[in-house]
């Protein structure tokens, strides 16, 4: 423990081992990993937005495909092709 620096007052940071070059890049590093990040995460949020439009409209989509061929079945029973024979009125 004695090689370990004191508490400095006022709490400022101990002065880095690094060069100023080497730490601005570092910086600079850290801030196009943020920047990176953001963008990940919004093309992400797009993304499950397109997702979830696509599977409500293929939902929509099986939906009226069962409603056409029941429109159809309806239909043909009405006009006879059913086989029965009966009059619709």
């Amino acid at each position: 423990m004695s090689s370990v620096p004191a508490i400095v007052p006022g709490g400022k940071l101990l002065p880095s081992g690094l060069d100023p070059a080497s730490e601005r890049r570092l910086v600079q590093l850290e801030e196009d990993k943020k920047k990176l990040l953001d963008q990940i995460e919004e093309k992400q949020r797009a993304k499950r937005a397109g997702l979830r439009d696509w599977e409500r409209l293929e939902r929509e989509s099986a939906r009226e495909g069962l409603k056409s061929e029941l429109a159809e079945g309806h239909l043909d029973r009405m006009t006879g092709e059913g086989g029965l024979g009966s009059a619709a009125f």
